[in-house]
């Protein structure tokens, strides 16, 4: 089944098939066998995203929180005349403000998890909140891209694998 991601996948693989050199994929979710990349440092030295001390993500300039690190491509192509000067890192998007609130959603975010009183004040019928709620907020404190937020279906899967959410959304494709 073609699905957005294995179509710019495809496109990227022909870019580079084209371009007739050595080149090395490593994606997020490979497993030590397979070579692990630091993604979050990737998008940090290369100057795509900073990386936030006060959320622990990866925080772009346009889409905020809101987006993912899937892979990296290693060209092996000579670069003589390259640069060999560290980017100048990216600045923080957060406010003061912001910044703030994200410190105190991380350390919420780390806690163990906890039980909440139901609306309805029954003392005998704690619910647990999902620990991935504590997550979302943690990237909703982000102004920069907010209207880039992941869909509840995209959360759903991203955060629980929910499957269903999986399937909902490959029936609208």
């Amino acid at each position: 089944m073609r699905t957005p991601l294995t179509n710019v996948s495809a496109v990227c693989r022909d870019v580079l098939d084209g371009l007739d050199v050595a080149y090395s994929v490593y994606w997020s979710c490979a497993s030590a066998d397979e070579g692990i990349v630091a993604m979050q440092r990737v998008a940090e030295v290369s100057g795509v995203a900073h990386l936030c001390p006060a959320t622990h993500l990866c925080l772009h300039p346009v889409y905020g929180a809101w987006w993912s690190l899937r892979a990296v491509v290693v060209v092996d192509i000579p670069c003589d005349d390259l640069c060999m000067e560290r980017p100048s890192v990216m600045p923080s998007p957060l406010s003061a403000l912001e910044r703030e609130r994200a410190e105190n959603l991380l350390a919420e975010a780390l806690s163990p998890p906890t039980s909440k009183q139901p609306e309805n004040g029954s003392a005998d019928n704690k619910v647990q909140e999902h620990p991935s709620l504590a997550w979302i907020r943690l990237r909703d404190v982000v102004t920069a891209g907010r209207e880039y937020r992941f869909s509840d279906d995209q959360i759903a899967y991203h955060y629980r694998k929910d499957r269903r959410a999986l399937n909902r959304a490959l029936d609208e494709m």
